[in-house]
């Protein structure tokens, strides 16, 4: 029997999909719910194989929901469902860790299909969908690092400005020391999320 935990902010089709995954006799729906808040509530004592993730809650995002799920158990695997095909949220849920990302338009027998695949531990993510989101997530963070180049260009005079201003105002100096940390560690952290996307699909 498959465990699953359901999160969708419409309770009709929290029920819909409830009878059509309870009525194949190899599903349980352990718990549904409809927002992010309720459902971390539930994660400590929750013990479920597959977690249904809607993108769009409430009070925040099912992708961050995904990621938040697998960090309390990283065994439990993650099917985003959503009325959107969006590129953003798709790298982004691959970033996360799903194992797959389908459409609510799914005909509901491939919707049972998807669940008992990423049960048994299969991605639902095509290879060449996963090089595309690779190829975007870098293109992103090269972006990302011009930018934070021209910071870290813009804040160099003002380091040598304060530090020849510290002996009056160190607070000054401090600050902008500060800055130059936070642009060197957002640097340094796009090796992990490039990480993350390279490693996911493999994950358990």
């Amino acid at each position: 029997m498959i465990r699953l935990l359901l999160v969708d902010d419409h309770e009709i089709v929290r029920r819909g999909l409830i009878a059509l995954l309870q009525g194949t006799g190899e599903i349980e729906v352990i718990a549904d719910t409809g927002d992010v808040a309720s459902t971390v509530a539930l994660l400590p004592d929750l013990d479920v194989d597959v977690a249904v993730l809607d993108v769009q809650l409430p009070d925040g995002s099912g992708v961050d929901l995904c990621r938040e799920i697998r960090d309390n158990n990283p065994f439990v695997k993650c099917l985003i469902l959503t009325s959107f095909a969006d590129d953003e949220a798709y790298d982004a849920a691959l970033v996360a860790g799903a194992k797959g990302y389908v459409l609510k338009d799914i005909r509901s027998n491939d919707l049972v299909d998807a669940v008992r695949r990423v049960a048994r531990g299969e991605t639902l993510l095509s290879d060449e969908a996963v090089e595309r989101a690779k190829l975007r997530v870098q293109r992103r963070m090269m972006e990302d690092r011009r930018l934070f180049a021209i910071g870290a260009e813009a804040i160099a005079p003002l380091n040598v400005a304060n530090h020849e201003y510290e002996s009056a105002n160190a607070s000054s100096w401090n600050g902008t020391h500060a800055v130059v940390w936070t642009v060197k560690n957002a640097m340094t952290g796009e090796k992990d999320i490039l990480g993350r996307v390279f490693n996911s699909a493999g994950a358990p």
